[in-house]
C-alpha cells in the first residue's frame, strides 16, 4: 500500500516493524500478539520477531499479511471522536521531511481505505501515543 512512497528494499533491510519488545506488543498484529504475550519475553529489553518473518527473505505472508502490517508505519487513532492517521516516529524510512508524501497518499484514497478497514475491524484503531506524528 505504501509502495509508491517506500521502496521494498528499505523495509527488507530494516525489519523494525516486525520486531517487538515487551512494551510494544500492543503494536503487533493480532495473530502475532497471541504469540508475543508477557510470558514470551525473558526481560523488557529482549527483542522477539514476528513468527512470519524470515530474517533473510522478509515477510513470508506476501499479500496475505494483515492490513495493519500493510499500512505500517501508519496507524489509525481515534482522537476527539475523529479518525486520525499517524506515522511511527521510529520508522527510519519516514521522518518529518517525508510527511508530505504520506499526507498526499492519504488524501488520494488511502485514508478512505484505512477508515473502511477500521470500520470493519476496530482492533486496527490504536490508543494514541506520542510515538506517532499525526499526518491527517
Amino acid at each position: 500500500m505504501l509502495k509508491s512512497v517506500l521502496k521494498g528494499e528499505q523495509c527488507a533491510r530494516c525489519k523494525i516493524c516486525c520486531s517487538f519488545v515487551r512494551a510494544d506488543v500492543w503494536e503487533a498484529p493480532e495473530f502475532t500478539r497471541d504469540r508475543l504475550n508477557e510470558t514470551a519475553f525473558k526481560d523488557e529489553n529482549e527483542i522477539l520477531f514476528c513468527p512470519s518473518l524470515d530474517r533473510d527473505k522478509g515477510c513470508t505472508l506476501g499479500e496475505d499479511k494483515p492490513f495493519d502490517c500493510k499500512i505500517w508505519p501508519l496507524r489509525p487513532f481515534m482522537i476527539d471522536g475523529k479518525l486520525k492517521i499517524g506515522v511511527a516516529n521510529i520508522c527510519p524510512a519516514f521522518q518529518t521531511e517525508t510527511d508530505y508524501k504520506l499526507k498526499e497518499l492519504l488524501e488520494n484514497g488511502l485514508y478512505d481505505t484505512i477508515a473502511e478497514m477500521a470500520g470493519k475491524d476496530d482492533t486496527l484503531i490504536k490508543e494514541y501515543t506520542e510515538d506517532y506524528r499525526i499526518i491527517i
